[in-house]
């Protein structure tokens, strides 16, 4: 054990043991030996204060009185002192008076005090010098014999109890590391039942040995699963290449096969120990040699992998495949392995050629259709603008309705004036005929004359307004011209061409501005749009009500210009909103309505104006909103 040679831990912890320890005690013992010379030497100073107090006064007094014999007999007192090696007295001119001992040492050290006299008039008067030299020779002999004996004793100690330390980590520790080598060697990596002991008695709480046999333990039964693990993975592994579809293939870097799967064998129609350890010269054509090898050169340049498409003669029959070649790396880069899969792609081939035969048929029926669906859509087209036409020309035939019944009342007034202006003509002519003209009479007839006159002058004006307005409206409304105009009053011109509309249910307008707003637009654009919203109030959203109430605010930001129409009637709801502008929607399918008002309205703000025209979701009554530039 512990003296076997074999044992290099045991012995190095010994050394090492004893090494250190050896060390410390060196640095102790100097450390120790240092402070016992800095009290002896601080010893050997206090006895020298103690000479200087108690000796140097009666020295002074003998020196004063020149008494010699005094002197030497306190100097042969100092010498006797210990370690005290020479003494010596010296007058103030530096010349020794006596002198008593050896100064043949080399370790000592010296001390030089005044003689100080104190005359009668207490005046203290130096009359000599007191030296004394004092040898180290002995405190250092001293401390030599304690550093032997230290050095000793503590180095006998510390081998003793190196030796026990080792033998106690051998007994300990060390044996129990044999045995677990031991049992490192011997083990069966997959016996569950041969599990690390020691043998040695079981602590309560167990030390860092239990811990470690407990590691090692686990560490086994962890290395176990992972090793089952792997196994398992390997099967599945196994299992997916040798059944999967496609052909796959791995080789060494000499071009050996080390792996195929059962679809290979079975392509090549070739036996496993037929392939695995051939190379592709000794198993194929050249000229499938020299494709197989073709990509493997590409891979093994690039060091990447390489995917391409080959076809591949099978019982006659053509066959394609796309492969995918890579390269297979150790831990430092250097290749290992090449790895091969080739998947079958002659069905997806021939539907592929199946889809580019029927795409080129649809795109020939797509071509045929689209010629018709174009003719369609000229026709639908043609049917439009008719429609549209038609519409403005409704709109038109409504305008000369509303405008001849409103010329109908003026011009029944002016026909009955005239007719009143015809009476009292006849009436004044019978009397100027029958001479029974009077003063009165022609007042009279005057009076008659001026009011009748008053009356056509004002429907006659009346009656010439209407046809302005008309003309221009009904001009505006069939022609595209531009102009400039001012839009509060032209709105109250267009409103004016639907007051018969307007009058049957007792429906008002009101348009607001806050300035003059001056346009450069298509006037008849503008007309139409109104026209729209405001037939579209009275027929639909007035329809079950009287005295409805249209509000339309003008306001002009950012060289735009914003109409905010609002009505009280029945209103919209979302799904009416979202519809409103559709060609052809229409709430009044079966009482005459085309659906196109809005429709047009929308184009002609959008189209024509470039503005916005939208539906606002409103609690009382519809309400849109309009904006588009001052010049269109």
């Amino acid at each position: 054990m512990f003296f076997d040679k074999r044992e290099k831990l045991s012995m190095r912890l010994l050394f090492w043991i004893l090494l250190l320890s050896s060390i410390f005690t060196v640095m102790a013992t100097m450390i120790q030996i240092y402070t016992d010379y800095r009290e002896s030497r601080q010893a050997l100073e206090i006895s020298l204060e103690k000479v200087q107090e108690t000796v140097l006064p009666s020295i002074s007094v003998a020196m004063w009185k020149l008494d010699k014999e005094v002197m030497e007999s306190i100097l042969n007192g100092l010498l006797t002192q210990r370690d005290t090696i020479y003494v010596e007295i010296i007058d103030t001119y530096a010349n020794p008076i006596i002198q008593m001992g050896e100064t043949s040492s080399n370790d000592y050290f010296e001390r030089i005090y005044p003689i100080m006299f104190t005359d009668k008039f207490e005046q203290q008067i130096e009359i000599g010098k007191l030296k004394i030299i004092v040898t180290l020779s002995e405190i250092y002999r001293q401390l030599m014999d304690k550093v032997l004996v230290i050095l000793m004793t503590q180095g006998v100690k510390t081998f003793i109890m190196s030796i026990c330390i080792v033998i106690l980590i051998d007994l300990l520790v060390i044996r129990h590391l044999n045995h677990l080598a031991d049992w490192a060697f011997k083990v069966e990596l997959f016996d569950q039942d041969q599990l690390l002991t020691l043998n040695r008695k079981q602590l309560a709480k167990g030390d860092v040995l239990d811990r470690v046999v407990s590691g090692i333990n686990t560490m086994q039964f962890n290395l176990i699963k992972a090793l089952a693990k792997r196994e398992q993975a390997e099967r599945l592994i196994n299992s997916i290449v040798e059944n999967s579809p496609s052909l796959i293939c791995s080789k060494d870097v000499d071009g050996y096969y080390t792996l195929v799967n059962q679809k290979f064998l079975s392509v090549f129609n070739l036996e496993r120990g037929q392939v695995i350890g051939h190379n592709d010269s000794e198993i194929f054509s050249q000229s499938q040699t020299y494709l197989l090898q073709k990509y493997e050169l590409i891979v093994k340049e690039k060091a990447k992998p390489v995917t391409f498409e080959q076809e591949i003669e099978r019982n006659g029959q053509l066959k394609y495949y796309v492969s995918l070649k890579f390269p297979i790396f150790d831990d430092k880069g250097a290749l290992l392995y090449m790895g091969g899969i080739s998947t079958d792609i002659t069905d997806r081939r021939h539907k592929e050629q199946q889809i580019l035969e029927l795409n080129e048929e649809l795109e020939n029926k797509v071509t045929i259709r689209t010629e018709e669906l174009k003719i369609s859509l000229t026709n639908l087209q043609e049917a439009q603008s008719k429609l549209v036409e038609s519409e403005k020309m409704s709109a038109l035939g409504g305008l000369v309705a509303g405008v001849a019944h409103e010329i109908n009342t003026p011009l029944g007034v002016i026909v009955t004036a005239s007719s009143h202006i015809s009476d009292i003509i006849i009436a004044f002519e019978k009397q100027y005929e029958s001479n029974h003209l009077s003063r009165s009479a022609i007042t009279e007839l005057i009076t008659n004359m001026q009011d009748s006159s008053t009356i056509l002058i004002r429907n006659l004006l009346r009656v010439t307004k209407l046809i302005h307005n008309f003309k221009q409206i009904a001009v505006d409304q069939s022609s595209e011209h531009k102009r400039q105009f001012e839009l509060k009053a032209y709105l109250e011109e267009v409103i004016q061409s639907l007051t018969p509309l307007l009058r049957e249910g007792q429906h008002t307008i009101m348009v607001e501005s806050d300035q003059e707003i001056m346009l450069i637009s298509f006037p008849g654009a503008i007309a139409k749009i109104m026209t729209n919203l405001i037939i579209n109030s009275v027929k639909h959203g007035f329809k079950e009500m009287t005295k409805g109430d249209i509000h339309i605010n003008l306001t002009l930001k950012n060289e735009e210009v914003h109409i905010d129409y609002k009505d009280n009637g029945s209103g919209l709801d979302s799904a009416q909103r979202k519809k409103v502008f559709d060609p052809f929607y229409t709430t009044a399918r079966f009482t005459g309505g085309c659906g196109l008002g809005m429709s047009i309205s929308y184009n002609l703000v959008t189209a024509k104006f470039k503005g916005q025209i939208s539906c606002i979701e409103s609690l009382n009554g519809a309400h849109f909103k309009i904006r588009f530039p001052v010049i269109t």
